[in-house]
């Protein structure tokens, strides 16, 4: 299972470099927030992350406008999406209704992971199966930083409600 790191290129940007072996291998380099978009750069090769549709409908992984992987999110209460990729479907969920890791299952079995290094910073250790492409792993943090920039906003805006 290979290990990647995800760091933030600094405390308050949601750009990331994701690491392995202690090098590069893939940038999020733009995030919208508004209209869950994003760009990654893996080895010179972009790839464009977004929805169907302007807040709804599936999130695609897409290189030069052909989906690779999509996901959806079959309930806006819960922390979880179907993944489909090269046939095989994935479950993406949150590992506790308490802190903010991610577990990557396949049927009923555990076989990757997003958890936070810390329980306040946005860096991360992921584990994914061997059968999973960088660029589909990359999708995936995509995904859980989407539900964290949520979570963020959604404290922020309740600590500013008090």
């Amino acid at each position: 299972m290979p290990l990647l790191e995800l760091v933030p290129k600094n405390w308050y940007s949601w750009k990331f470099d994701i690491l392995q072996n202690g090098g590069v291998v893939a940038q999020i380099q733009k995030m919208s927030s508004w209209k869950d978009r994003g760009e990654v750069e893996i080895e010179g090769v972009s790839y464009e992350l977004s929805r169907e549709r302007l807040m709804s409908g599936e999130f695609l992984l897409r290189r030069d406008g052909s989906a690779i992987a999509r996901a959806s999110k079959p309930s806006v209460l819960r922390n979880l999406f179907d993944v489909e990729y090269g046939g095989r479907r994935y479950t993406l969920k949150k590992a506790s209704w308490l802190g903010r890791a991610f577990v990557l299952m396949e049927e009923e079995r555990e076989v990757g992971s997003v958890r936070p290094v810390s329980i306040f910073g946005r860096r991360a250790e992921v584990a994914l199966p061997d059968e999973i492409p960088l660029e589909v792993g990359v999708f995936l943090v995509w995904l859980v930083l989407i539900l964290w920039r949520r979570e963020q906003k959604n404290s922020a805006a309740a600590a500013a409600g008090t």
